[in-house]
Order: C-alpha cells, then sequence, then structure tokens
C-alpha cells in the first residue's frame, strides 16, 4: 500500500492506494451467477450480491479463484 494525494475519477483524491497487476484477462465475460453455486466465499448463495457488493476488494479461497480461472477457460496464470 502507498499514498497518492493525486486526484483520480473525476476530481476525487483516493490516498490510499495497491499496485495490481493482471493475472488473466477473459476473452468473454463470465456470468458470475452461473458461478455463485461453485464459490465457497459466498455464504449466503440466495442473496449473493451482499458478498461482492460491500468491498471494494476481497480475499477469496484459491480454490474460488481456480474455479472461476477455469470457468473462464484459462487453463495457465
Amino acid at each position: 500500500m502507498f499514498t497518492d494525494p493525486s486526484r483520480l475519477f473525476k476530481g476525487k483524491v483516493y490516498p490510499l492506494r495497491i499496485r495490481l497487476r493482471p493475472i488473466a484477462v477473459f476473452s468473454e465475460p463470465l456470468d458470475f451467477r452461473e458461478l455463485v453455486p461453485k464459490l465457497s466465499f459466498i455464504k449466503n448463495k440466495r442473496f449473493w450480491v451482499g458478498h461482492i457488493r460491500g468491498k471494494a476488494m476481497r480475499e477469496i479461497p484459491k480454490r474460488d479463484f481456480e474455479t472461476v480461472l477455469e470457468a473462464a477457460g484459462v487453463k495457465e496464470v
């Protein structure tokens, strides 16, 4: 994590930043609803949106990550 006081997103300041690198870029978008039953980090499958809406970033188990990559047809990262 690092701080940067420069303005982003229509002039707003978000000083806390992290560096990210892409792991995989999918050729086609995924329908996340189809993945919900297979993902362990989503405890309430009926109201799954709350599990991803509340935080900008969330750590997920490695197996869930692999499930998403598999659904996207990504063989290696």
